[in-house]
């Protein structure tokens, strides 16, 4: 029988405690179509919103005693006509909230329009739910990368908050250069520049801030630009710096072969003469006052510049290891920070040339600092879980601006061993998963078990969670990616097996194990690590190719089940039939490419054009899920290995200005 009406309640003033009655009472109107309304008096509501503190008398001792609000921990209880939502911190009564609205039967998907299902439910407060979680890492964070605009990203964080991730990274000091990617290029589908501006940058920025924050989400920034930014050089994306360079910027350079210059001409990739007390100072004292600016910015990433072997050889620097020198400016940052009297907590990386350890210094104030492993050039094959099974990497002795990286992700951990010695602190996983190698396995599911199996051993590396640096759009044709970081964050525990099951249930119907089986298919006949470049040989290229032949014939025969899919009655299962037909029509456009350029074929360029041609046609319809941008570059790194020619996606030649829209 359907109630009257359903109240709401929520004592707290907390800004995310109110976002989160405010959610409940939009979803349970959608739900039940009977009037929902928030009220301030808790002895009168039927649904009670708050910290697992103020709801003292409802939950046993343990309960209570066990609520650390540094930890994200839920407490439902729900049934009988009410329903208590609680959590450790505001956050955690977010997340407690959307538990429950799950519990009803709604469910979050992707991120974007046709991504949740919200079902009617007659009387939500006679279903029986009683639920005590803590998550099992304390990091669930996305960062952003790739093209991407203020929508794409507010879906994605709205999604995120719903799928348990407590955290997001915003990259550089307004993140310029993923909201010009798509709209200055993407978004208008031309081969010429719309001007996007550093203005427009900061207003998108603002925007994003706020849905972060209203969420109760932790904000990481920044990372890039502190090696040029201070001194006067702009660091805004990874191009050329055009603008002179001040020669006393010049001279705080890292010298390399002798001179001291921007290294490639890019400021982001140019290191700094860190033996330089001066140079550690002006960093130090640029990121003390950036700290002191943005006090709701609770972590703030210090990295030095970006690239490899691109190091100081001046007499100073070669002293010590850069990361001995990284140590020192850290230090000073601390210093300078507690003088200030300001709690911001710094990341700092184990990143390329910084996977090499100090031998001596050692970080003064653990507390104060987050250690982040970044893998790079860790091959996505195999899983951290399998890391020893087979022939250990040998690893290069460490020698400036001459080293190789590890490729295995056993060689990477057995570098990032000397940092776990160095530091005692807290230590994360910052991963590429979603950031490129996506790009290689359009069935998701083979990397979507290497995903699940990283975020499962992190505990085991005494890691306590993931940053995620990824594509924003990264849901084609389903949000499994994100939906298995999430759920596994939470509980590391969850059979990945069942978790599947019951996702493409929701996404799919009736359907959900024939598309499951033919992911996997695609998956396998793709052959992720082959395209990835991290296991080729003469023998396997001959194999791959007849996969990729066999790919069209598989899609084909699958059509009349996604055809049928389409004209499901469930406007959710409708859409994820449509976005696989879409989906169809790209595995099969990108095997004829693999397959023209594994063999050299010069039509293979053709073949190009007409795929960047027909993801311009259909963006309206993919942008949500898809970022065409990276891909369009993905496969035209794959033309320019193998030698042949292709034109770019991207002239740069100024238009008209950008309209931060997506219509």
């Amino acid at each position: 029988m359907q109630p009257a009406s359903i109240t709401v309640g929520c004592l707290s003033h907390d800004p995310v405690l109110a976002f989160a009655a405010r959610d409940v009472v939009r979803y349970l109107g959608l739900m039940t179509g009977c009037p929902v309304r928030l009220t301030r008096a808790l002895h009168m509501a039927d649904i009670r919103i708050g910290l697992i503190s103020e709801l003292a008398g409802e939950w046993p001792e343990a309960v209570l005693n066990g609520a650390d609000p540094s930890r994200d921990q839920i407490a439902i209880l729900a049934g009988a006509g009410r329903a208590i939502l609680a959590g450790s911190n505001p956050r955690s009564a977010l997340f407690a909230a959307y538990r429950w609205l799950e519990a009803l039967g709604c469910r979050w998907l992707k991120p974007g329009s046709h991504g949740e299902r919200i079902p009617r439910v007659a009387d939500p407060l006679r279903v029986p739910v009683s639920c005590v979680e803590t998550a099992s890492y304390s990091h669930r964070c996305i960062c952003i990368e790739g093209s991407c605009s203020r929508e794409h990203v507010t879906n994605l964080i709205d999604y995120a908050a719903k799928r348990g991730f407590n955290a997001y990274f915003l990259q550089f000091r307004t993140s310029y250069t993923f909201f010009e990617h798509w709209y200055g290029l993407e978004k208008n589908r031309s081969p010429l520049r719309t001007t996007f501006t550093k203005k427009q940058a900061g207003v998108i920025h603002a925007a994003v801030k706020r849905e972060a924050l209203r969420r109760g989400m932790i904000l990481h920034m920044v990372g890039h630009g502190w090696t040029c930014e201070p001194f006067g050089v702009e660091g805004l994306e990874w191009g050329k710096h055009g603008a002179p360079v001040p020669e006393k910027a010049r001279r705080c350079f890292a010298e390399v072969k002798g001179v001291r210059e921007l290294w490639g001409g890019i400021a982001l990739n140019t290191q700094l003469c860190y033996a330089n007390p001066a140079v550690r100072s002006i960093m130090a004292d640029d990121v003390v006052r950036y700290a002191g600016r943005h006090p709701d910015e609770a972590i703030v990433h210090v990295w030095l510049a970006d690239g490899s072997n691109n190091f100081c050889e001046c007499a100073a620097c070669r002293k010590q290891r850069h990361s001995e020198w990284y140590v020192q400016l850290l230090n000073e940052i601390d210093r300078k920070l507690t003088a200030r009297r300001l709690a911001t907590r710094i990341v700092f990386l184990a990143y390329v040339d910084l996977l090499w350890a100090p031998v001596r210094a050692r970080i003064q104030n653990p507390d104060r600092f987050i250690l982040m492993f970044a893998p790079i050039t860790r091959s996505y094959a195999e899983p951290f879980a399998s890391a020893g099974r087979h022939v250990k990497e040998r690893l290069a002795p460490f020698r400036v601006n001459r080293l190789t990286f590890p490729v295995t992700p056993a060689g990477n951990l057995r570098l990032f061993r000397g940092w776990r010695r160095a530091f005692r602190g807290e230590q994360v996983d910052f991963d590429y998963h979603l950031w490129r190698a996506w790009m290689a396995d359009p069935g998701q599911m083979a990397l979507g078990r290497v995903l699940h199996a990283d975020i499962r051993s992190l505990r085991d590396l005494d890691m306590d969670g993931l940053i995620s640096c990824q594509a924003q759009r990264v849901a084609f044709p389903t949000g499994w990616y994100q939906h298995v970081m999430g759920t596994t964050l939470w509980n590391r525990a969850v059979d990945p097996d069942r978790m599947a099951g019951a996702y493409f249930r929701d996404c799919y119907g009736p359907g959900a194990s024939a598309v499951r089986a033919y992911l996997e298919t695609l998956s396998r006949l793709f052959d992720p690590p082959y395209i990835r470049g991290e296991q080729r040989s003469p023998e396997r290229l001959r194999r791959v190719l007849r996969q990729w032949r066999r790919i069209p014939v598989v899609i084909h025969r699958f059509k009349p089940r996604i055809l049928a899919g389409r004209r499901n009655r469930d406007p959710v299962t409708a859409s994820a039939w449509r976005m696989l037909d879409h989906h169809a029509w790209y595995c099969t456009a990108l095997a004829d490419l693999y397959e023209r350029i594994g063999r050299r074929d010069p039509s293979a360029s053709r073949a190009y054009r007409r795929f960047a041609h027909e993801l311009d046609r259909r963006l309206p319809e993919v942008h949500e899920v898809l970022d065409t941008w990276m891909i369009k570059g993905y496969v035209q790194h794959a033309l320019y290995q193998a030698g042949l020619p292709f034109e770019e996606h991207v002239t740069v030649a100024p238009r008209k200005k950008a309209s931060v829209s997506n219509r």
